[in-house]
């Protein structure tokens, strides 16, 4: 994915540009809106916007998802993960995307979180809320391979720690590897939770791999779902 990407940015030539993945959608007035806050900014090098969930028909299944960006948005990425959330929400400068070396081809995964968290540490961003994109889900989303997504994830705040780094740094990449682990033992546990009645013995090899990512976000999501089974059931 980082190489077709590199591959459709080297055969560019315009002031601005915007991955689309194939199954997500923008709306009419994406790339406008993100031209006017680059334009308004000539110091940030990406402006991003709030998006929402589609299922596989193209039907809303979600509100607006937006994380504002804070002062330092380079400690931001390390505490809390990928805030933009949805790639096709941004919009570059090519020329310094092209100048950053454009995406990391080693990234089997997250490779434009890995991209924020490098422009972010030398750059600066921009954003606003309106949805200007609609993420499709479905089965063969590659965020569905949770063990490789933490992998990935984790791999990137790694690379902050080499060199002289500051205490920030070093306490936000601590923050950061908790809020991953913590994130995906949750959604996996979900998956888990979904698969138990069809598929059990899947189900519990999933919930094994959550609990090794996160024991207590594990048990927190497992006694969740449980307690609201017993109540619908008590309800009916």
């Amino acid at each position: 994915m980082s190489a077709a990407r590199n591959a459709g940015l080297a055969a560019t030539a315009s002031d601005y540009v915007t991955f689309l993945d194939a199954d997500d959608r923008l709306l009419p007035e994406a790339i406008e809106m993100g031209e006017r806050m680059l334009e308004r900014h000539p110091e940030a090098v990406l402006a991003y916007g709030a998006y929402r969930y589609i299922n596989l028909a193209g039907k809303t299944i979600s509100g607006r998802n937006y994380v504002a960006r804070l002062d330092d948005p380079y400690l931001q990425f390390l505490r809390i993960g990928n805030f933009i959330g949805m790639h096709a929400t941004v919009i570059y400068r090519r020329d310094r995307l092209a100048a950053a070396t454009g995406f990391n081809e080693a990234m089997r995964a997250c490779e434009d979180y890995e991209l924020f968290v490098r422009l972010a540490k030398t750059s600066q961003l921009v954003s606003h809320d309106e949805v200007i994109a609609e993420y499709r889900m479905h089965d063969a989303n590659m965020s569905r391979n949770r063990p490789m997504m933490l992998a990935a994830a984790l791999s990137v705040l790694d690379r902050q720690l080499t060199g002289d780094i500051s205490r920030d740094v070093r306490l936000a990449v601590r923050d950061g590897t908790r809020f991953w682990r913590d994130y995906y033992a949750r959604v996996l546990s979900e998956d888990a939770f979904q698969l138990f009645r069809t598929e059990p013995a899947k189900s519990v090899r999933m919930s094994l791999r959550a609990l090794a990512m996160s024991p207590a976000a594990t048990l927190e999501m497992i006694t969740s779902k449980v307690r609201s089974k017993v109540r619908d059931h008590l309800r009916s």
